[in-house]
């Protein structure tokens, strides 16, 4: 029986052991999950930060630890005592004292109680709970099976030390938010920095890729901000720049010279003017500059930017086109500009000259407002195929004044290829060249017309007498060349005077000229010798009744200076192509009848005779009688 009694006490010794380890690993897990959670939420924060982290919970788990040895420890110590002390006189007291003394030095115990094996609290260090009874409790009732007092003085400490764990786990909460939150704050913050910082980059990226000089100065005049440019203009760097003032920057005279336009500017006025700039290597530059006041919300001026653009290559451009545009208004011959189309964009005043119409009234319209009428619908469409296939044409074309008049001009159109964005453009140039052109025709006419009688010369005798031939060909009576000499005008000269020989002269001119038909010619050689081209005669018979008429005509009296005067004419003809193929021996033949004529009584006309005797293609008839 004895030793079934101390069985059964090893065995509640036994459970009392394990419900204690039981209890501890509980708290033990309760601590790592503290720690294990700490560190998964700890894992997104920077090294510093999870080291920090961790090194709290290896304190927090530490002291755990050490405060549950310690309450363990005291437990054990008062149960060991507790029979002594109970012995003693006043053993409840010191009791109560040693259980108070306790709770003092255990951080985190505030309860402690014994109870006895009916439940009754024997003593506990608060009064409170002297005299209940934890019969009822469930906790008692499993415990109360042990009579050991140790484990009911430990039923006491089981609240306080899952008390302890709770606040630990809320105190984990509280601290794991707050520390959530500057977290963000400082994710925020870095976030918010990072986007500043690329911004920047990207201002200072485009800025300095500008070609101008651009800088940011406050209300003090001290540069918060400089671009590439407006440095290396400067020969300064970002960092000795930032802070500099504007007089230090300038110099005193330069700065004198902007001083009016930076304070306007920080009245919250823009400014922009031009400046002669000196660039860093020592040469003069033109430069646009603009001063732009930075204004917040509340309309005060916070500082102002600079921006100024180099525009010495606009300038020399602008130096350019006036000087284009003087020459183009003093060039004495007349510029027309139109476009793709055709249309008259730009005339010079010496267009207006030239054609009498304005600039008001050639502008908008086409070139053929000039048209003559003079060159066919082929012509034009030549010029401006060979325009745009080769971008050249020159030559000369007949155009209208405004008045109506004719001129003749010598003209260039170029064209000048624009770009996908700018079409096509034409230039002509053009002079009036009709008084050149008149003067040439005047003295090309002298070259071949007489001067007395405005007949044809000798030269352009022989010229259309070749041109004939050509045309012929090999057509029979294709040409007739009838030479004429004068009877009896030495007379008329001698007796009446060289004037009245003049004009008798140009009167048979003017006879002969009216009995030809407009392809026919007629021609002087010199002194009374005239010659008579006839186109393509039908026959001889036709060649007979022209030469009667001339010699007819001529015969008939003429009055000078109050005088009669009478004349007659010997006539040799010679036919292409049996007198001769050439002009040379047409004529030469034609004076020989001529001689022939007169041999055989002047006032008469033959044909040309070779020696092997009279031509008979014409007509059988070679000899002739003027009719009376």
């Amino acid at each position: 029986m004895q030793n079934l009694k101390d069985k059964q006490a090893g065995l509640h010794a036994l459970n009392r052991r394990l419900l204690w380890r039981v209890f501890v690993f509980v708290v033990l897990v309760l601590v790592c999950l503290i720690g294990a959670e700490m560190f998964q939420e700890h894992a997104y924060i920077d090294a510093e930060e999870r080291k920090q982290l961790t090194t709290q919970a290896t304190v927090g788990d530490d002291n755990l630890t050490r405060s549950l040895m310690s309450v363990d420890a005291a437990i054990d110590t008062i149960s060991h005592d507790l029979p002594w002390l109970l012995a003693q006189p006043k053993g409840s007291l010191l009791i109560n004292s040693r259980l108070h003394a306790l709770v003092n030095v255990l951080i985190g115990t505030r309860t402690l109680i014994i109870v006895n094996a009916d439940g009754d609290v024997i003593t506990a260090n608060q009064s409170a709970l002297i005299e209940q009874n934890f019969l009822e409790e469930e906790r008692f009732r499993t415990i109360r099976q042990e009579s050991d007092p140790k484990t009911l003085f430990k039923f006491g400490s089981l609240g306080v030390l899952t008390l302890l764990g709770i606040v630990a786990i809320l105190f984990h909460g509280r601290r794991q938010r707050e520390f959530l939150g500057v977290f963000a704050a400082r994710e925020a913050e870095r976030l918010q920095s990072e986007q500043f910082a690329s911004s920047e980059r990207f201002i200072r990226t485009i800025t300095d890729a500008m070609p101008g000089l651009v800088a940011y100065f406050d209300c003090e005049l001290r540069c918060q901000f400089a671009n590439k440019a407006y440095r290396a203009w400067y020969g300064q760097s970002v960092e000795s720049i930032l802070g500099n003032t504007l007089l230090s920057l300038m110099g005193a005279t330069r700065f004198a010279l902007n001083e009016a336009q930076f304070r306007a500017t920080l009245a919250g006025e823009s400014q922009q003017f031009e400046r002669f700039l000196t660039r860093p290597d020592g040469s003069i530059g033109h430069g646009l500059v603009h001063y732009i006041p930075d204004i917040d919300e509340n309309g005060r001026v916070l500082g102002f930017i600079i921006a100024v653009v180099d525009i010495q290559a606009i300038k020399l451009a602008e130096s350019e086109l006036r000087l284009a545009d003087k020459v183009f208004a003093c060039i004495s011959e007349a510029i027309m500009v139109t476009d793709c189309k055709g249309v008259i964009l730009s005339v010079n005043p010496a267009f207006t000259e030239i054609t009498g119409y304005s600039a008001q009234e050639a502008l908008g319209q086409t070139p053929s407002l000039l048209h003559s009428a003079h060159h066919s619908p082929e012509f034009h469409a030549a010029l401006w195929t060979q325009v745009r296939d080769t971008g050249l044409w020159q030559g000369e074309t007949w155009n209208r004044k405004k008045s109506g008049e004719l001129f003749l001009e010598r003209q260039t159109i170029t064209k000048i290829a624009g770009t996908y964005a700018d079409k096509d453009r034409y230039v002509a140039v053009f002079q009036d060249i009709t008084a050149t052109w008149k003067k040439n025709e005047s003295i090309r006419h002298l070259a071949f017309h007489d001067a007395l009688t405005n007949l044809p010369n000798r030269r352009l005798l022989m010229e259309r007498v070749e041109q004939h031939i050509v045309s012929a060909g090999d057509a029979a009576s294709g040409l007739a060349v009838l030479f004429l000499d004068l009877d009896h005008f030495k007379v008329v000269n001698d007796e009446l005077g060289h004037a009245a020989g003049d004009a008798l002269l140009m009167t048979v001119a003017r006879k002969l000229h009216g009995l030809l038909r407009e392809s026919d010619t007629v021609a002087r050689l010199g002194g009374d010798e005239f010659v008579i081209l006839l186109d393509s005669p039908v026959n001889r018979i036709e060649i007979e009744r022209i030469a009667n008429r001339i010699i007819a005509v001529i015969n008939e009296p003429m009055t000078f200076q109050g005088k009669m005067a009478r004349v007659g004419a010997s006539v040799g003809i010679a036919v292409y192509p049996e007198d001769g193929t050439n002009a040379g021996t047409l004529l030469k033949h034609a004076d020989l009848s001529m001689y022939q004529a007169k041999d055989a009584g002047r006032n008469t006309y033959r044909f040309f005779m070779s020696v092997e005797g009279p031509h008979q293609a014409l007509h059988p008839d070679v000899t002739g009688q003027a009719a009376a």
